[in-house]
């Protein structure tokens, strides 16, 4: 409008709604790590795997994903939300990825610094590019020398595979719970 110095433009608005294509995040940190999050929790309870028995874990990833988790070796909790090495060991040692996992006290504990050296990331440059396009498999080598690996469909948490009713309830109480804002009848009301 000529008045308000701004040009007419056309807007389609109601035009191929998204609302129903929105997804709630599972874990408290970057959307690329929810994969190799899921897929290492899947490894851990398939096969029972303990840290101790670990030799190397490898996320297999494409040129996008260490543009975006790309600390190593994390030196804040903010930081450790978009580390994959991170993300990895908190699934060992914590059983969970959880706001806890991202603090800067964890961040710098020495026991979580040394096993993030034993996470890796090979990035294939035959995978396509993008945030969430590709699939790619962790692998787990153990000391023994038996490997296993798994390629896993999919981030739970996403339109296509949205959080449930209890999990988005159990993330609730969760966040509540760490917060300490509210009793637990508040929270239930």
């Amino acid at each position: 409008d000529l008045l308000a110095d701004r040009p007419e433009f056309d807007l389609p608005l109601g035009d191929g709604w998204r609302v129903m294509e929105i997804g709630m995040k599972k874990y408290p940190c970057c959307w690329l790590g929810h994969l190799g999050i899921d897929t290492t929790f899947d490894l851990i309870n398939e096969h029972n795997i303990k840290w101790d028995d670990v030799e190397s874990v490898t996320h297999h990833v494409n040129n996008t994903f260490p543009l975006y988790l790309k600390y190593d070796d994390p030196q804040t909790g903010e930081d450790a939300r978009f580390s994959i090495q991170h993300n990895t060991v908190c699934c060992f040692f914590d059983k969970k990825v959880f706001l806890d996992s991202f603090t800067d006290k964890k961040a710098k504990d020495p026991k979580y610094a040394e096993a993030r050296k034993k996470v890796h990331v090979t990035v294939h440059p035959e995978y396509p590019e993008g945030h969430l396009t590709w699939r790619g498999p962790v692998t787990i080598k153990m000391k023994n020398g038996k490997v296993f690996e798994k390629l896993r469909d999919g981030i739970k948490g996403l339109a296509n595979d949205k959080l449930n009713q209890n999990e988005v309830m159990q993330k609730y109480t969760g966040c509540v719970n760490f917060a300490g804002i509210l009793t637990r009848e508040q929270a239930e009301e």
